[in-house]
């Protein structure tokens, strides 16, 4: 399950039935889509943990009905082993499947196909699924580079922070701190270039992209 480059899209089959999986990985070379096969839910889930799914991109293609643990078994277990994960699930359903496959769509999967599928629309669903895992993956790691310079903040810091992200001026800040407003000054410095912004304002935008919440002083 390793991949040459962790950023190249692949997309993972989990189905038991060889020839599909084998007929899979051929349509989507045909695109110049890299894919890894997997016959048992088992075989996914110890490979999941060797290669953590979150340093990849691309999407899971996971058929519900295969011996041994079924696909919702899969899909339960990649929900709480990896709640945020970046790669999309679509699971490939028979006939008799419909409100099952309704079921995992309210629970976060990302699509379903019947089987036997239209390669056109099975095509078009994994592109838009590894999309989606782009945009996913862009995320989550702004968010951890975010959280790591947030990391570098003293605590005065992220007091003074928490004042500039409510838009207090530095005077307003020095006197809820009992600090000069040259020291509020310089934590303010400090601050911008840790987190690498320019102004307050850029400040404010970044942490609003991962949901910061400010803590603020009360004044003396």
């Amino acid at each position: 399950m390793k991949a040459k480059n962790a950023l190249t899209p692949k997309v993972l089959i989990v189905d038991d039935d060889r020839p599909l999986g084998e007929a899979l990985a051929f349509l989507l070379q045909s695109k110049h889509i890299e894919s890894a096969q997997f016959f048992s839910g088992e075989e996914f889930m110890a490979a999941a943990e060797e290669q953590p799914l979150e340093e990849q991109i691309g999407c899971i293609l996971l058929d519900v009905r295969m011996s041994g643990l079924s696909g919702m078994d899969v899909f339960y277990w990649l929900a709480n082993h990896d709640p945020n994960g970046v790669m999309p699930v679509i699971f490939m359903t028979g006939h008799g499947e419909l409100p099952m496959a309704v079921q995992v769509m309210k629970r976060g999967a990302f699509d379903f196909v019947q089987k036997p599928f239209d390669s056109n629309n099975l095509l078009h669903l994994v592109e838009s699924a590894i999309k989606l895992s782009k945009e996913r993956y862009a995320i989550r790691h702004q968010r951890n580079d975010v959280t790591e310079r947030l990391n570098s903040l003293t605590d005065k810091e992220r007091v003074v922070m928490s004042e500039v992200f409510l838009g207090a001026a530095n005077k307003e800040i020095a006197e809820k701190m009992g600090n000069s407003v040259r020291t509020v000054e310089l934590h303010r410095a400090h601050i911008y270039e840790k987190m690498n912004v320019k102004n307050g304002i850029e400040l404010a935008r970044l942490l609003e992209q991962i949901d910061w919440r400010a803590k603020p002083l009360k004044g003396n």
